[in-house]
């Protein structure tokens, strides 16, 4: 279940996150998803200073290059909303400038590893968005298509 107004997301299904904890204690990202203009494609990353950073869960860098490190101030704020107790449902919350700080926007997610979670326990995870009190009132949201008319490609990371 995403936010349905994120335009990074518009038009994705069967959509997946691989993380991978590196020796240096950070953890390569990568995010699969099926579009129709594209087919099946998808973006890698890079979360740092996780549980360190403040006043977010870890700092994030899109298209990262370790021959060319991004500084800090060129990281994007990656926040665990909620986690349940199972650690198979986790909601994150994200918030950011643009265009040198000319607008922002603001985007959640809820993520599982579980491709059969019932829409009371998605709505319920959501729901800890409006808890967190980061902006959001009522949730405009998308549950993406998942499951057995999906062909996941694993080889793009």
């Amino acid at each position: 279940m995403r936010d349905s107004e994120f335009f990074y997301e518009m038009g994705q299904e069967c959509t997946t996150h691989q993380h991978t904890l590196q020796d240096d204690g950070s953890m390569s990202l990568y995010f699969r998803a099926w579009t129709f203009m594209t087919g099946y494609t998808g973006i890698d990353g890079r979360l740092f200073n996780c549980g360190e950073a403040e006043n977010t869960t870890c700092l994030g860098a899109m298209k990262y290059d370790e021959a060319e490190p991004k500084s800090v101030d060129d990281m994007f704020s990656y926040n665990v909303l909620w986690i349940n107790d199972e650690h198979d449902l986790a909601v994150n919350y994200m918030c950011s400038e643009m265009m040198m700080g000319l607008f922002s926007f603001q985007w959640w997610s809820v993520y599982s590893k579980n491709q059969a979670v019932d829409a009371d326990t998605m709505q319920a995870a959501a729901n800890k968005v409006i808890d967190a009190n980061v902006g959001y009132t009522d949730l405009g949201s998308r549950i993406t298509e998942q499951g057995s008319t999906c062909e996941y490609d694993w080889t793009l990371a």
